[in-house]
């Protein structure tokens, strides 16, 4: 067995010597390339080699991945094939961890071999990373092996002993050594022409793409054959080339990795006639997401993607360029590491809780709204943009079963529950408006928004929210919007101040009524009261909703259960218009309007840095919604012990 080292990529070369009567000696042998490109020492500084024959450890090792510069295992033994052992299959396994390898080390791994790699998931451990692959020989000649630590499988700790971990799923450890290419002195050499570079091959001309199918993560690069265009005026995107790379940002942009074009560990390229719509491997999709096909939440997540067309696809078999690689793990060309003590922690934190009630004309007064499909598109995309993921949010179709006597709903269309997934119940309700399967109200039918304000307050202000600090109404109609239906003459602006709830108006479909109180109300209470009116400016639209994100999230975040911010912690979430991570650093007070403070154990952005962000969403989702297509997520991360 023997280890090539080159740069920050390993290669483990386990040989066969194969004796063939008269042909002489022929070579049968793996050479496994281990990679990695994530921050060193913040999220690894050791790895573990383990070996395996049959069921028989040949090889147990355990080194730091930087001493000074970043450097990772030069050497090991040779492992002599013979009639003992031909034919068994062999296991490679490589364990990273956050913690030392040092004299007084406590971490069982790197003591002894009893102690397997597999128990990552023990504080003890501090793992955070593990990639086994078993395969059997293919007799004379030399198979390349990747083993990428990738940080989508960073803390992924659950997986079960015959499994391994590939783009955050857990996955059979067995590899069918048939499929794997054989070697090439380039294939690890970050040093040779062939290395790719990211700063040509993405940076360069590197883009946001564009969201298809945001469900199976199907995305296009801009300007290529098929992506979705802005309309007029806006100008075309040129075209940056035929390739097509992919690079992902993840925990707020704080780690990022170029992807590998691969169906199962990277991105693939699902229709040959496009190829520059791409898609994620099924683990990355989840990470997109932030939970796994069980709902349950994810470690670490995808902030951003970023694509471009001018190189050829990276893949496993082509690394990184060495001094680009060494800026990416290091922040410098030159690979120096700093040592750091303790342990960098990167965790996602979630918008406090809201809660928003949403008010649906249902009569012929929006017959117009309903005939635009293009119209009512954008309002279910509007509705299903992943910024109200930690909102609860119902809706009532009015006038329907609106009471001017109890001034409650019996039932809500959409009962009052989280919003992603009260999304679609939403658009079943818009749609069968649209279709007719709903008929409308007439129009000599009385609206009653008074009343119908009055009941959604009472939800609001009821007990099931009696602990939320955000709360709004939102109303999407035409006109007729007066009070003298369920309160005789007692205008709007009065019941609006007696529910005490931030209420919103969206005038949709056509026309230019002004039978509308909440016209009136907005101007005498506007701290209150917000009315936009799309019936003429549809991007007063989207401006409504970047309202109602501002005042029900108040850049207010909640920090999870067993993690603590310190005077030291880094807020950060990823620009996708420019491109960038956005760092917020800690504040006293708000003395620095661009950072953040700290409020009863949750994170609450200054007004500087709240307007940076509730910029940034609106950008994205007016982006978003002028090619039609779904709004990507911005999730914001706090880290903490990261020097």
């Amino acid at each position: 067995m023997k280890l090539r080292s080159i740069a920050t990529l390993v290669s483990l070369g386990i040989a066969a010597v194969v004796w063939t009567g008269c042909e002489g000696k022929k070579q049968t042998e793996f050479v496994a390339g281990i990679s990695t490109q994530v921050r060193v020492p913040k999220d690894l500084k050791t790895i573990r080699v383990d070996v395996l024959v049959g069921g028989t450890q040949v090889k147990c090792d355990s080194y730091r991945v930087y001493d000074g510069k970043v450097q990772l295992p030069r050497t090991l033994g040779t492992l002599p094939i013979d009639d003992s052992n031909r034919g068994l299959p062999i296991t490679i396994t490589v364990a990273g961890y956050s913690e030392e390898r040092l004299e007084a080390s406590t971490v069982d791994q790197f003591a002894d071999c009893v102690n397997t790699p597999i128990s990552l998931g023990t504080e003890a451990a501090k793992g955070r990373v593990l990639r086994s692959s078993r395969q059997t020989y293919t007799p004379e000649k030399i198979l390349f092996l990747p083993m990428p630590l990738s940080f989508a499988c960073f803390d992924r700790t659950n997986c079960r002993t015959e499994e391994t971990c590939k783009a955050g799923r857990c996955t059979a450890v067995d590899i069918n050594s048939e499929n794997l290419a054989e070697f090439r002195e380039e294939m690890v050499n970050g040093a040779a022409s062939t290395c790719f570079s990211i700063d040509r091959c993405v940076t360069l001309t590197g883009q946001s793409p564009f969201v298809l199918d945001a469900d199976k993560c199907l995305y296009a690069h801009p300007g290529s054959d098929g992506a979705p265009s802005f309309p007029a005026p806006a100008p075309a995107i040129p075209k940056d080339g035929d390739g097509l790379n992919v690079r992902a940002f993840f925990d707020g942009g704080e780690v990022s990795e170029v992807l590998d074009l691969d169906e199962a560990e990277g991105y693939f390229i699902p229709d040959p006639a496009k190829p520059q719509q791409f898609q994620l491997a099924p683990g990355l999709c989840d990470m997109i997401k932030g939970v796994d096909p069980e709902g349950k939440a994810l470690p670490h997540r995808i902030s951003g993607l970023q694509s471009s067309g001018l190189c050829q696809s990276k893949t496993q078999r082509q690394p990184i360029c060495d001094a680009e690689l060494n800026k990416v793990l290091t922040g410098n060309e030159g690979g120096n590491v700093t040592p750091q003590a303790g342990t960098c922690q990167t965790f996602e934190v979630k918008s406090a809780p809201s809660a928003l009630v949403v008010l649906l004309d249902g009569s012929v007064r929006m017959d117009d709204f309903y005939k635009d499909t293009t119209v009512t598109k954008t309002l279910g995309l509007s509705l299903a943009d992943p910024v109200f993921e930690s909102m609860q949010l119902g809706l009532k179709a009015i006038p329907q079963q609106v009471s001017c006597d109890t001034r409650v709903f019996p039932t809500l269309d959409v009962a009052m529950q989280p919003a992603l997934k009260a999304q679609k119940a939403i658009a079943s309700v818009i749609a069968d408006f649209v279709s007719g399967k709903t008929p409308l109200e007439p129009i000599a039918t009385p609206l009653k928004i008074d009343g119908a304000l009055e009941a959604a307050y009472a939800t609001l202000n009821g007990p099931a929210f009696a602990t939320f600090s955000r709360k709004g109404v939102l109303v999407l109609g035409n006109r007729d919007f007066t009070s003298t239906k369920c309160t005789a003459a007692v205008p709007i602006a009065e019941v609006v101040k007696k529910g005490k709830i931030p209420t919103y108006a969206l005038l949709l479909g056509s026309g230019e009524g002004e039978d509308n109180e909440l016209v009136a109300a907005a101007k005498e209470i506007p701290d209150t009261v917000k009315l936009y009116d799309s019936r003429k400016d549809q991007a007063r639209g989207a401006d409504a909703f970047s309202q109602i994100t501002r005042d029900l999230s108040s850049c207010l975040y909640g920090v999870p259960g067993g993690k603590t911010i310190d005077g030291k912690s880094t807020v950060s979430y990823y620009d996708p218009t420019r491109k960038e991570t956005i760092r917020v650093l800690p504040s006293n007070n708000c003395t620095d309007a661009a950072g953040y403070t700290v409020d009863n154990g949750r994170i609450k952005f200054c007004p500087k840095a709240c307007d940076q962000m509730v910029g940034v969403l609106k950008e994205r989702s007016n982006l978003a919604l002028a090619l039609g297509s779904s709004a990507a997520a911005i999730p914001v991360f706090a880290s903490t012990g990261c020097e």
